[in-house]
């Protein structure tokens, strides 16, 4: 399994290099969450705002992730086939019809007992939410990556904290700790009053990416799902290593 593990190790250093660029960017006021105040309607609206430059380099970098957790599952099926050919691949059924096809593709030289042992990753197992289990999800973002386009990545604004502070003593006046929905590009506050005069309103906000595989429209979170997906697919490594090596 050692060319599994390069690949999964390779992944796992991509993933850590995405969100220490994310983090920097962040950090640096390439991206984040900024708040505008709105005198005639007495609200605050808090929106994201990035560049491209950004946006194609992180694409880049989750296709890319992508592509070595795919291939470290392939590398996986080699190494349990009794007689592997060209077509031996890992498959990733979402409907139990696409399980049963495999048999005569990808699974065409594997013994009874690694099947068995492949089955059980399967996302059709999850019935009508096999499309957000992590392997499903890493199938669709592989396959628009490599055939079609870059996946689109989408920012929101996840949590905020308001200060208002006074301009002659500079103590915090009110405090309001906010959060949003998740996935709303922007969020409007009309229940958040603006401080009156001699009042500065600080904030710190925190910011929230998805990525979305634009033929489908599967929308997944960069922090929490990519991780998952991850740890899956070295889960099945390890298994692999464990059951059969």
């Amino acid at each position: 399994m050692k060319s599994a593990w390069a690949k999964s190790h390779r992944a796992y250093q991509q993933v850590k290099n995405l969100e220490r660029k994310i983090m920097r960017g962040f950090n640096d006021g390439h991206y984040g969450v900024r708040a505008k105040r709105d005198d005639d309607l007495g609200d605050i609206r808090f929106e994201t705002f990035h560049s491209e430059l950004h946006y194609t380099r992180f694409s880049l970098l989750i296709g890319e992730i992508a592509h070595n957790l795919r291939s470290c599952l392939d590398h996986v099926a080699w190494q349990l086939a009794s007689v592997p050919d060209k077509g031996t691949a890992f498959p990733i059924a979402v409907k139990e019809n696409d399980w049963k096809r495999s048999f005569n593709r990808e699974l065409k030289t594997f013994s009874d007992d690694r099947r068995s042992f492949i089955n059980c990753f399967q996302p059709y197992l999850r019935g009508n939410r096999a499309s957000k289990h992590p392997l499903a999800i890493l199938q669709k973002l592989n396959n628009t990556d490599k055939h079609s386009l870059l996946n689109v990545m989408a920012w929101f604004v996840e949590a905020a904290d308001l200060e208002a502070v006074s301009n002659q003593t500079g103590q915090v006046v009110a405090a309001h700790p906010l959060v949003f929905d998740s996935g709303n590009a922007n969020a409007k506050l009309g229940d958040i009053p603006i401080p009156p005069s001699g009042m500065n309103v600080n904030f710190k906000g925190a910011i929230g990416i998805t990525v979305t595989e634009p033929r489908e429209n599967l929308t997944f979170d960069v922090f929490a799902d990519l991780p998952l997906i991850l740890r899956s697919v070295r889960t099945i490594v390890y298994r692999s290593e464990r059951c059969f090596t």
